[in-house]
């Protein structure tokens, strides 16, 4: 099967969801503070490295994204 040629995933959709919404919540209000209470809400050890990896992407492109537009704003 060639997914698993990729990348073998133990996880499951909830799990898939938990990251995902960590991720969303660091992504929209451009703080990792929030997502890091999924951290504990969950209590999900295994979890962490991937929540963590996911949660400083939608931080760091959340943060290029509202630069980008604050410099295009003010020059014209």
């Amino acid at each position: 099967y060639w997914p698993n040629l990729f990348m073998a995933s133990t996880f499951d959709a909830a799990e898939f969801a938990i990251i995902g919404a960590a991720a969303f919540s660091a992504g929209v209000t451009r703080a990792i503070s929030t997502a890091i209470i999924v951290f504990e809400l969950t209590g999900q050890h295994h979890l962490h490295m991937p929540m963590s990896i996911a949660i400083l992407a939608a931080y760091f492109v959340a943060n290029r994204f509202t630069k980008v537009q604050a410099r295009t704003r003010h020059t014209t």
